[in-house]
């Protein structure tokens, strides 16, 4: 405030850096950073297809923020990404996606 005149509130969300990593036998790996720990939330697993992304599965975050989960995909390629709702983030956090990862299952 200056003298009678009020300035409105800002309010800045940051969008959490979520990653996504393909490790061997169908898994995958995801680190949620941000300047706060976000251990027992959850992230999901989602595959593109049809133009939407479907959910695969859904894991808890643990101390470090990170989780490792196994998916069942169809044979050939899927698009896969994890996805960190905005519920999950909480106050003064988006909602926060990794990079799109084609992974190849042969």
């Amino acid at each position: 405030m200056w003298g009678k005149n009020a300035s409105a509130q800002v309010i800045v969300g940051v969008r959490p850096l979520v990653s996504i990593r393909a490790l061997a036998g169908n898994r995958f790996s995801t680190k949620v950073l941000a300047a706060r720990s976000f251990a027992g939330k959850f992230v999901q697993l989602q595959r593109r297809s049809g133009g939407q992304w479907l959910t695969l599965k859904r894991v808890r975050l643990g101390s470090t923020s990170v989780a490792t989960l196994k998916a069942s995909l169809p044979m050939g390629n899927s698009t896969l990404r994890f996805a960190f709702s905005v519920n999950q983030a909480g106050a003064g956090y988006l909602a926060g996606f990794s990079r799109t990862l084609v992974y190849h299952r042969g």
